[in-house]
């Protein structure tokens, strides 16, 4: 699922909903627009503009498979969120970088959403 605001901010327009935004059976995100119109937009798509909204604003999203996904954590896909630029000061990690915080999830699109609505979050509460 993704919030109304991630979704304004990766597609650079105002949205107008009347509901939640969440997966449809064809896998595509449905939206629609102040005129009453409406758009579908392919997952992986989306999930690619989210990461490249994430790393416009400086923060990293490192997605893939889990090499072994039997053990506590049985989702399969993970995405992590990383700051190169150390700002957030929060711990060394990946390749001398800070991880932030890691998402685990049943795809990888759901799991790069997931951690792009986490720096949203943070940005968003950094700039109260």
């Amino acid at each position: 699922m993704i919030s109304k605001r991630l979704l304004e901010l990766v597609l650079g327009k105002e949205l107008y909903l009347e509901h939640l935004w969440d997966l449809q059976p064809n896998g595509f995100l449905y939206y629609t627009e102040e005129n009453g119109g409406g758009e579908h937009i392919n997952l992986y798509e989306l999930a690619h503009k989210c990461k490249l909204w994430s790393h416009s604003g400086g923060y990293y999203i490192n997605s893939g498979q889990m090499d072994n996904h039997s053990g506590k954590n049985s989702k399969k896909w993970f995405a992590s969120v990383f700051n190169p630029y150390k700002v957030l000061g929060l711990g060394s990690g990946l390749y001398g970088n800070d991880i932030v915080h890691t998402i685990y999830a049943d795809n990888e699109p759901e799991a790069i959403i997931e951690a792009c609505e986490f720096v949203r979050n943070y940005i968003e509460v950094k700039d109260v």
